[in-house]
């Protein structure tokens, strides 16, 4: 079986487990993080919700095929909008 991306195969001397260490050079190409959405960096923002919340929007952005986050950003930009 070959090894994921960015994992290369281990040598098997002294060893019968089969090991992978990470192509370290892949992994620096890569990048780090999450990719961003725009060119300036955004804010984290918590909010609590009940559990009644949480499943309405849920069922809201399911209903829509969005993610949580993707519904909270369409629900706000027509808040302020």
């Amino acid at each position: 079986m070959p090894a994921p991306s960015g994992v290369a195969p281990a040598s098997s001397q002294g060893s019968t487990a089969e090991h992978v260490r990470p192509d370290v050079d892949f992994l620096k190409r890569r990048g780090r993080g999450r990719p961003g959405r725009v060119a300036e960096p955004l804010q984290v923002v918590a909010v609590r919700l009940t559990a009644e919340e949480l499943n309405a929007l849920d069922a809201a952005a399911a209903k829509h095929d969005m993610s949580r986050s993707e519904a909270i950003r369409f629900a706000l930009a027509h808040f302020v909008g």
